[in-house]
């Protein structure tokens, strides 16, 4: 169930069903309806054996105390940069929760480290995920070359323009499309990678991830 901004009410007015059934009764379902999985970025890796076919390491960076800027100037952070060149990439392994129901959404935080923008620009990401606890779907994610080409990913993102070292204003997103294998209580593995020769980026800067994590629905008995 989708969020929507909660309605401001005017004095007098007429109060609909319609109204009460969006701004109350399914955003209140939205809550019930989605679970998330927080994906640490220390817990990213890459295997220069298993994944230097198709990729390149994304620079995972150690912990910083440096803050996201002025206004955030003594807020510890960790980062992942994914440069304007070449294809790169990290994964992840992770435990799929035991509520997990369906319907998964990879979330990100950008942060710009490139170029200054004003204007909105195509995000250049994309994601795969699979369960991995099936001999044949172990197979599957050291050799996944199709990511590179976005033929097994999630959907391409926008992201909103902002001045050089700022957080994008809204989180990124993708809808996972292809999760073999996913299920409740599995291990699963996760590819996140940046394209920027992918078709309608327009990004042309160096971008990193401050924080990723996975919404999902809950299992439903």
């Amino acid at each position: 169930m989708a969020w929507t901004d909660p309605k401001t009410w005017n004095t007098n007015e007429l109060v609909t069903a319609a109204n009460l059934n969006i701004h109350i009764r399914d955003n209140l379902k939205h809550y019930a309806d989605t679970r998330y999985l927080s994906l640490p970025l220390n817990s990213a890796y890459y295997d220069s054996t298993i994944m230097s076919g198709f990729l390149t390491s994304a620079t995972i960076e150690a912990a910083a105390n440096d803050g996201l800027g002025s206004a955030l100037a003594y807020i510890p952070y960790q980062r992942i940069t994914f440069p304007d060149s070449g294809t790169t990439g990290v994964a992840w392994t992770f435990h799929v929760p035991h509520d997990y129901g369906g319907s998964p959404v990879l979330y990100f935080r950008a942060y710009n480290e490139g170029n200054n923008i004003s204007d909105d620009k195509s995000g250049v990401f994309v994601a795969y995920v699979a369960g991995i606890d099936n001999p044949a779907d172990i197979s599957m994610l050291p050799t996944l070359s199709g990511v590179e080409t976005g033929t097994n990913t999630g959907s391409l993102d926008t992201l909103l323009g902002v001045g050089l070292g700022q957080i994008y204003p809204y989180p990124g997103y993708i809808t996972l499309t292809n999760t073999g294998g996913l299920a409740a209580g599995a291990t699963a593995g996760l590819y996140l990678l940046r394209t920027p020769a992918a078709a309608g980026d327009t990004l042309a800067e160096d971008v990193g991830i401050i924080d990723v994590w996975l919404e999902y629905s809950p299992l439903v008995s």
